[in-house]
């Protein structure tokens, strides 16, 4: 959530960093009296850069030009934002401008403390002319910024000793913001030495204020600032079926186009979007991006699908699931009761869903006999029937599929065994694990599907079920699972070296630090929603402690067995029965589209399939899946799948082009996202033009990846690299 600069101030003021008097106006009538003297500045209060050049901040020598000022600002648009309130401020007279800002570093997953001499523009602006004149120094979680670090960074950066001591007192503080409030972003520009307007004063005295400040808040930790979200949320500039949509907690972003698009996950609903647009060839385009998200209930579904049915220019809605977390089943109910609500007759609905409980949610809208609704096998053919349906023209004749071929190939894939993972890294099917949060739903649902594929559960830990023992269906045959108070007592029971967290986002952090101190060595966290600087947090605290984590936000790992009579390793919510053993591995930043590209290339199959997680902070890269792949003699092909944000197929790509000697196929979801918003996880965003599908799918081509513009095509690509070996 970004913040307007008044309520940026809010927080910096309760940290005791220097500001200047300053006053809101909402209205003419709130400038009749000012806690200060004239001139003063004007500043519209809007969520975007460069106001100042567009005409939103003005000087205002006395009251008649502050009125002025006042009626010509509010009420206009900076930018295409509407401005309703104004800051209202002292003109000071300013001897120098400096920038800082607290970030955090995806590359590094550390913090970066940024410091320029050169404030007062926007930092892009600095660092386009020079980036020299931008000075980046990390910390980590642990370290923090203290006013002995901040000295340390400053003098290295050659600001005067004499104002060494009073700025590192502001960026101690600046650091206590940022981690109070659960910032992602805490930046003060420009940090300004200002001459004091004092009277008997024998020589002239300067103190530094922060003139302009910018804080984004991290949604994933709403729980823990539930007043603070409530108080500073604006809407008024944001659609109203995006507003409508927060409040149920449903990830819609409104584009402009016809076909309404619903899926589970980021990278599948990106993909599902990128699909629309090809096909669609510059005729129609996808209206909306909506996730549902994992483990979406019958009622999330049809509140979308109403929300998506809001907006009047859809014309048709492809929905697009590929279970895991999320049923199938429960979708399909909530799909029949919004159409029952609603009693839709001009809209048709493209349903493709594969995964868990999909050909009972497949027989769920049969049975509802609705006309509207069109089952197909592929998000390829959803798509190719959404643009049909939207273009008027006639039903392609590969895409009428009967009832019951979809159902049948929803109920899965031949299990024909070939070559699997031998390579070392991975678990294979005599890892010894437990699952923390096993006696949530989600956990002792998927708990049972591991099981089923052969994984070796030993136990679980729930505090308040201690002593409890499951008894649960297993490759095997029946089970019984113990219930540990804690991870240390599992741990020294059963000697596991693995756990899987279901844990909720608030207590996340918490389980996996206990994992890690009671010597467990990899933790597969399926968790999302998980606020960031806990992440960034126990990542630093595992790396330290040389435990691999999977995750947070992730689907898990699925390992082949590399002989006949072998189990697969199932850790996480990849499902089961989608493919088989073969010679590819797979790492993706999508769970979704991990399930989508086993199911596409089923026939031959993997030797493991790894979802690394989308979020901003993750504890494994594509680089450390695939260097695992690079050692395995089985592996003879490597597919990747990224999505928009951060760097990290740039960095794949920089090391697959120096160290991968096998080939390797990659997708990148994301081409039609729009800049600037969050596509489905903090993760997914384009920002200031970096991280875009294009770009890095640009950086891979040129070190020699072969990169496809859809999954299906990432496929085809595979068979023929393979069929060429």
């Amino acid at each position: 959530m970004n913040l307007f600069e008044y309520q940026a101030r809010e927080l910096l003021e309760n940290s005791g960093l220097g500001l200047l008097d300053s006053k809101v106006v909402k209205s003419v009538d709130d400038i009749k009296v000012l806690p200060f003297d004239f001139p003063v500045v004007v500043k519209a209060q809007v969520q975007v850069g460069g106001r100042g050049k567009a005409g939103g901040v003005l000087l205002a020598k006395d009251k008649f030009e502050l009125k002025t000022a006042v009626d010509k600002l509010l009420g206009s648009k900076i930018k295409e934002h509407d401005v309703e309130k104004l800051l209202v401020v002292p003109a000071v007279d300013i001897v120098k401008e400096y920038y800082a800002a607290i970030i955090f570093n995806r590359k590094s997953l550390n913090y970066n403390l940024v410091l320029s001499k050169f404030g007062g523009v926007e930092i892009e602006t600095i660092a386009a002319k020079s980036a020299d004149d931008v000075k980046m120094h990390e910390f980590t979680a642990s370290e923090g910024l203290t006013i002995g670090s901040a000295k340390k960074f400053l003098l290295n950066d050659g600001f005067d000793e004499v104002e060494v001591d009073e700025i590192a007192n502001i960026l101690a503080a600046l650091w206590s913001v940022y981690k109070k409030n659960d910032a992602s972003i805490v930046e003060i520009n420009p940090l300004a030495l200002v001459k004091l307007q004092k009277s008997g004063l024998e020589k002239e005295e300067t103190a530094f204020f922060a003139l302009d400040a910018k804080i984004s808040l991290d949604d994933n930790a709403v729980f823990r600032h539930q007043e603070l979200f409530e108080r500073f949320r604006y809407t008024k500039n944001v659609n109203e079926l995006e507003v409508l949509a927060q409040k149920f907690n449903i990830n819609y972003v409104r584009l402009s186009g016809e076909i309404g698009i619903i899926g589970n996950g980021a990278g599948l609903v990106m993909s599902t979007l990128d699909d629309v647009a090809l096909v669609g060839n510059g005729e129609v385009h996808p209206a909306n991006f909506l996730d549902i998200g994992g483990g979406a209930s019958a009622e999330k579904m049809q509140k979308s699908l109403e929300i998506v049915l809001k907006d009047e220019n859809v014309r048709v809605v492809l929905i697009n699931i590929f279970g895991g977390l999320t049923q199938c089943d429960l979708v399909a109910e909530g799909i029949i009761t919004a159409l029952d609500n609603a009693n839709i007759t001009n809209y048709s609905l493209v349903v493709r869903f594969d995964g868990n409980r999909a050909s009972e949610g497949l027989k769920i809208l049969k049975n509802a006999n609705n006309p509207h609704i069109i089952c197909t096998n592929t998000m390829k053919d959803a798509a190719k029937i959404a643009v049909a349906i939207a273009t008027d023209t006639k039903l392609p004749t590969t895409c009428e599929n009967s009832y019951q071929e979809v159902v049948k190939h929803a109920q899965g894939y031949a299990a024909l065994v070939s070559a699997g993972f031998a390579g070392s890294g991975l678990p294979d099917a005599n890892t010894a694990c437990i699952v923390q949060g096993i006696t949530g739903s989600q956990g002792l649902l998927h708990t049972e599907r591991m099981l089923m594929c052969g994984t070796k559960i030993l136990g679980g830990v729930n505090p308040r079920k201690a002593g409890k023992i499951l008894r649960l269906n297993a490759k095997s045959g029946e089970v019984e699972i113990p219930v540990f108070g804690t991870v240390e007592e599992a741990v020294k029971v059963t000697e596991c070296t693995t756990s899987i967290i279901f844990v909720p986002p608030a207590h996340a952090k918490d389980a996996v630090l206990e994992a890690i101190t009671s010597g467990i060595k990899l933790v597969v966290i399926v968790t999302e929603g998980i606020p960031q600087q806990d992440t960034i947090e126990f990542v630093e605290v595992a790396r330290s402690a040389g435990v691999q984590i999977i995750g947070p936000n992730c689907p898990g790992i699925m390992v082949f067995p590399s002989n006949q009579s072998a189990f697969s390793c199932n850790l996480g919510i990849i499902p089961d029965g989608i493919s088989k053993p073969g010679p590819i591995g797979l790492v993706s930043k999508s769970g979704t589209l991990t399930y989508q590209m086993m199911a596409l290339l089923s026939d031959i199959g993997f030797t493991a399939a790894v979802g690394i997680g989308g979020d901003l902070c993750i504890g494994s890269s594509h680089i450390d899946i695939i260097k695992k792949f690079e050692g395995d003699p089985n592996t003879k092909l490597i597919v990747m799948i990224g999505e928009i944000g951060g760097s990290l197929e740039q960095d794949a790509a920089e090391y697959i082009k120096e160290h991968v000697t096998k080939p390797v196929v990659a997708y990148v979801a994301g081409v039609t996202a729009p800049e600037g918003k969050t596509m489905g996880h903090a993760g997914a965003i384009i920002e200031n033009g970096e991280g875009g599908a294009k770009q890095k799918r640009k950086v891979l081509e040129k070190a020699g990846v072969l990169v496809a513009n859809t999954p299906e095509e990432a496929a085809q690509l595979a068979r023929k690299v393979l069929a060429s070996n």
